[in-house]
């Protein structure tokens, strides 16, 4: 079928089981493909699903994975479809990774804002996010720059290296990287994700606090690029402080 934004839905399953309830019936072995007009695919896939005729709806069951490409794939108890229209939602915690980034939430909702809109893939309810960069950073350069920043005995303009001895930086570079935040938005065409609201970024004892964090991966490894922190930017490492209009967390080789 074709959604009412032009998303074509497909359905496959190993067996179809009429229930006592009218308009229902049990699917078992169910995998469901919405196609969308930009090119990309979200899989579900799950032991049974409910199928409501009154609803138009799947409801998916026991064992629920959802996969869009490399980028992500979520596990969660159980996962509701629209079949008129690009609506998927998991109301319970979900867990997976996204792009080379572990994460959990409480919640998640794909949509479309409105007919002709990109797709949204949102997490809500409380976010946490891992990326382990070990493999990635011991032979890198990883720079912290900033825009007016107000450190606990002057004001200064500058770009701290994690070889300047500012905090702990030099001994953390190694470590992972803890995301939190109470939601998040993620683009799967642009592979960029959007933390909104009492947003964390801890890394050993290196802590970045910030209202609004983008971050951006690789289109072709999905390695972690860059991090830019907005509203409120406070970042401490060890014994020092220090504030900021925004912030840029570069990865880089050069």
């Amino acid at each position: 079928s074709i959604t009412n934004s032009g998303d074509v839905l497909q359905i496959a399953a190993e067996q179809i089981i009429s229930t006592d309830k009218k308009g229902t019936a049990l699917i078992k072995s169910v995998s469901f493909k919405v196609s969308t007009d930009e090119g990309s695919e979200i899989l579900l896939s799950a032991e049974k699903a409910i199928f409501s005729k009154d609803n138009k709806s799947l409801t998916f069951k026991e064992n629920v994975v959802l996969e869009a490409a490399d980028k992500l794939r979520l596990n969660s108890k159980e996962i509701y479809t629209a079949l008129d229209k690009t609506l998927i939602k998991a109301t319970g915690p979900v867990s997976g990774s996204l792009s080379n980034t572990k994460i959990d939430s409480g919640q998640l909702d794909i949509f479309r804002e409105s007919v002709s809109s990109d797709l949204v893939i949102s997490f809500t309810k409380g976010v946490k996010m891992i990326y382990d960069n070990n493999w990635f950073l011991r032979n890198s350069i990883v720079s912290i720059f900033v825009k007016t920043f107000l450190l606990t005995t002057f004001l200064v303009s500058a770009a701290f290296s994690q070889n300047a001895g500012f905090g702990s930086i030099a001994s953390d570079r190694n470590k992972p990287i803890q995301f939190t935040s109470d939601s998040l938005i993620f683009n799967q065409k642009k592979n960029i994700a959007e933390l909104f609201d009492k947003v964390e970024i801890t890394q050993g004892e290196s802590i970045l606090s910030a209202e609004h964090v983008k971050v951006i991966y690789s289109k072709t490894d999905n390695k972690l690029e860059k991090i830019f922190a907005g509203i409120n930017v406070v970042f401490k490492s060890g014994n020092d402080i220090a504030k900021a209009e925004n912030a840029i967390y570069s990865f880089s080789e050069d």
